[in-house]
């Protein structure tokens, strides 16, 4: 599902990752975000799910190893390469990932994985797939993260192990923590969109 700006000419290309057992309708709520410059771009996992769909064989309470998102991060540079095939004029744009619980943790593969597509990302209740520090750098990237001290989903902890890890990697993090479960309260959603409109002309 694409959606182009209204009038203004495009700036920045956000794709919407869903959660696990989500789709492409299930990021719908945080396109308010997003600046009137951005198409916006919602994707569907690869993976099926008991419902809906994911991007990486969930584990319960196992920090999912980086290597299991592989496969739809190639799935997913290719689909944006359709896309600006389509849409020629998307070719120089920049590109934000920005998901939600797994989804956030597929915004940071694309990040790992393709450094030099990708240089920001936005992590909401999500979480830094597992990787050795000695084998990172997210140097000159920018990311943004948010979570719920009371996220029984995904801990408050990895979210906050995952600031530590990307900051010792070289990351610019911008970290929002509020007092809820596992969803992004109206304070983290207002400094998301801070943080997309601060990025909106970088690389």
């Amino acid at each position: 599902m694409i959606q182009m700006p209204d009038e203004e000419p495009a700036q920045q290309i956000i794709l919407f990752l869903h959660g696990w057992t989500g789709d492409e309708n299930s990021m719908q709520i945080f396109s308010q975000v997003a600046p009137p410059s951005s198409v916006k771009i919602f994707l569907r996992g690869y993976l099926p799910a008991p419902t809906g769909f994911g991007w990486a064989p969930p584990r319960q309470g196992v920090w999912i190893d980086m290597d299991k998102f592989k496969p739809s991060s190639g799935l997913i540079l290719q689909t944006l390469e359709h896309i600006r095939k389509k849409f020629p004029e998307m070719v120089q744009k920049p590109i934000v990932p920005i998901g939600f619980s797994q989804g956030g943790a597929m915004a940071l593969a694309l990040l790992y994985y393709y450094p030099e597509e990708i240089f920001q990302a936005a992590v909401l209740s999500g979480f830094l797939p597992k990787i050795s520090i000695l084998d990172v750098s997210f140097t000159d990237k920018s990311i943004f993260l948010s979570h719920g001290t009371k996220d029984e989903i995904i801990p408050v902890e990895m979210a906050r192990e995952s600031v530590k890890i990307l900051t010792q990697a070289g990351a610019r993090v911008h970290y929002c923590e509020s007092s809820t479960g596992h969803k992004t309260s109206a304070e983290c959603l207002k400094r998301l969109r801070a943080f997309l409109e601060e990025n909106l002309h970088s690389p």
